[in-house]
């Protein structure tokens, strides 16, 4: 009996729900990375991105709001100018209020 009481309290002990900030941390992480693998679509073409890529990386994006949504109000994939007329894309988050 004492060994099925010990266990508990470890396995109670081992359960730690993860922080909201932590948990827009990765949600940002994930986002970076998405906006990465856009721009690596974008510099990779001598035709221009391919559309259809960007929108499923785009889609990825959204679903970021849905995975995160403790932690995320909104996931925008959204196009950005750049220094040198051209656009980029990016996963832009809102982090809920804590």
């Amino acid at each position: 009996m004492m060994v099925v009481a010990v266990q508990r309290l470890l396995d109670d002990a081992t359960e730690v729900t993860a922080d909201r900030s932590v948990r827009l941390l990765e949600a940002h992480v994930l986002a970076a990375d998405l906006s990465s693998q856009a721009a690596a679509v974008a510099s990779g073409s001598d035709s221009g991105p391919d559309a259809i890529v960007l929108a499923e990386i785009g889609e990825r994006c959204a679903q970021l709001a849905l995975s995160y949504r403790d932690a995320v109000s909104t996931a925008e994939w959204v196009q950005v100018p750049l220094a040198d007329a051209t656009a980029a894309w990016t996963c832009r988050l809102t982090g809920r209020p804590a």
